[in-house]
């Protein structure tokens, strides 16, 4: 069969265009980041595989699960996601009876401490590793549980060591507070939190919404193709985020949106609580409800025998931020805030420091260790889209609660 002429140049042109769109996808996956859209939507699936929907708690993480998740800023390119059989972040399983000979740290957090690393990379192992490489002294042994959940507010970490933290015995609990986004988070009124009202506190339950992952709340064959492209198609979600920011732009004429700044991540959480603080005056009422939860969880974990650490996990912008002051500037300048403004991680450290010297909670300011070691080491300790703790990271924050731990 013979092609007639135009058939032939519609069909070069179409080919033309094929190997082009081909072209711009492989040279965005080796010249840019995923975009927020792409990370967004990748968020969503990795609800679905990692968490279950849990009336109490909001979500709580899957047991046994066991999957790889896409990562670019990784060497590998990917998390390796395992939890064991009580849905702890750890590769072995576990019981709540604790084994004789064996002392048991449980660590409790958000994503920054769950790990957007390998089991083995995270500080909980790491921790585990070296403690019980001197464990032969004494004849003791150690576990260290990672019962950090990614998205978990403290009122939530508090809820879940009430329901069934408690019931592994833990000789010492370390509360991890992330300096980035906890104190606004324990405001996020989709999610179960401490309110106080008439001069009392009262607990509340999430909103019914909040159970439910959004991967199950939407269906149809164009979102599903929609919502893959985005996680998949370097060139699909760059386009879908630049006409969502542009129609967003011309829709408010007034210019804030930045169209070269990616809300990513980490990076918008520590910028957004401190925005958030700024603009909505919470600032003493949020410390008093984390006061009240401090108060009830070192009362709750001395009743079970154990002791409450807490712990403060600096961003990257109070450790490293010349490795991204950049983004950091364009960010700052969108929602409004002067240099001043961002001083804020540092009154927080201060303030949850005397919080805890008059609620007799010891406090482990990991920052100093932190840029100790990024001074020393010259490499960074976060990832440089995400801000989240990359493996060099949760290696120096399980040496830092280490050496508090010989210490004290």
């Amino acid at each position: 069969m013979r092609l007639s002429p135009r058939s032939v140049n519609v069909s070069i042109s179409l080919l033309s265009l094929a190997l082009s769109l081909l072209a711009a996808e492989v040279g965005l996956r080796f010249a840019a980041p995923p975009c927020s859209e792409m990370l967004l939507e990748r968020g969503f699936e990795l609800h679905d595989k990692y968490f279950l929907p849990d009336p109490v708690l909001a979500l709580r993480r899957r047991p046994n699960a066991d999957f790889f998740f896409r990562f670019e800023e990784r060497k590998t390119g990917f998390v390796h996601f395992v939890t064991n059989n009580q849905a702890l972040r750890r590769t072995g399983n576990t019981t709540f009876e604790k084994p004789a000979g064996v002392k048991r740290i449980l660590a409790l957090g958000d994503s920054h401490v769950d790990g957007v690393v390998d089991n083995e990379e995270s500080l909980t192992s790491l921790l585990e590793a070296r403690l019980n490489a001197e464990a032969g002294k004494d004849g003791s042994r150690w576990q260290v549980l990672n019962a950090a959940v990614g998205s978990y507010s403290p009122y939530q970490n508090y809820l879940w060591y009430r329901e069934t933290g408690r019931r592994y015995a833990p000789d010492l609990v370390l509360l991890t507070f992330y300096l980035g986004n906890d104190l606004a988070e324990l405001a996020t009124e989709d999610r179960p939190r401490l309110v106080k009202h008439n001069g009392e506190f009262v607990e509340t339950a999430p909103q019914p919404g909040a159970v439910q992952t959004a991967l199950v709340q939407e269906e149809g064959l164009l979102t599903l193709w929609d919502r893959t492209a985005t996680r998949r198609s370097y060139l699909y979600s760059y386009s879908k985020s630049f006409a969502k920011r542009l129609k967003s732009r011309i829709r408010d004429g007034s210019g804030a949106q930045d169209l070269a700044v990616e809300p990513i991540g980490s990076v918008a959480q520590s910028l957004g609580q401190v925005s958030w603080t700024k603009n909505h005056k919470d600032y003493s009422e949020n410390l008093g409800i984390f006061r009240e939860l401090l108060t009830r969880m070192r009362a709750d974990v001395n009743r079970d025998g154990g002791q409450l650490w807490l712990v403060l996990l600096p961003t990257r912008l109070h450790v490293e931020p010349e490795l991204d002051r950049e983004r950091i500037s364009k960010m700052s300048k969108v929602l409004g805030l002067s240099s001043g403004d961002l001083e804020f991680e540092m009154r927080l450290t201060r303030d949850l420091a005397n919080l805890g010297e008059s609620l007799q909670v010891p406090v482990l300011d990991l920052g100093p260790a932190f840029r100790a070691a990024h001074r020393r080491e010259q490499q960074p300790l976060y990832y440089q889209m995400d801000w989240h703790l990359n493996s060099l990271g949760h290696k120096f924050a399980a040496e830092a609660i280490y050496a508090e731990l010989q210490r004290r």
